[in-house]
């Protein structure tokens, strides 16, 4: 029998300035996941190549108490509302490994790519910064106590 690839942890990225704790919310809890602990990083531009991009979004990583196949990981990203693009990569990264095309140690370790800043021609253009409001505010709403 092939090795099932899992993950556990879950990584939204938004581009928006408003972060959709209902959605994510509502995801979780029908998909009955047990969550362990949440991170929410506001990722803020520090250079805009894009005027009409706005100034800053969210990075969000759910961590789960059980693992769950990566394909399922991808499925949940995208019904949680993470980036388009993001899960569209995301997608064919799951296809490749699972159907053998690539399989490496750092494609099966980095699959699922969620930068802490990011570079465009050379400069820094984003960086994270750990929010420590939403982290809480989501926890009360993720985490069952």
């Amino acid at each position: 029998m092939s090795e099932v690839l899992t993950a556990k942890e879950i990584k939204l990225d938004f581009d928006s300035k408003r972060l959709p704790i209902e959605r994510i919310k509502f995801v979780c809890r029908f998909l009955r996941l047990a969550v362990a602990d949440v991170q929410v990083h506001k990722t803020v531009r520090k250079w805009k190549p894009n005027p009409r991009k706005s100034d800053y979004g969210w990075h969000v990583r759910i961590s789960l108490e059980k693992p769950l196949p990566i394909y399922i990981i991808g499925y949940v990203q995208a019904l949680m509302g993470s980036d388009w693009k993001r899960e569209c990569y995301n997608f064919v990264r799951i296809v490749n490994l699972l159907t053998r095309k690539i399989d490496s140690k750092i494609m099966r370790e980095n699959w699922n790519v969620l930068f802490n800043r990011k570079y465009l021609r050379r400069k820094l253009a984003s960086v994270e910064e750990f929010d420590h409001e939403m982290t809480r505010k989501l926890r009360k709403e993720l985490i069952q106590t």
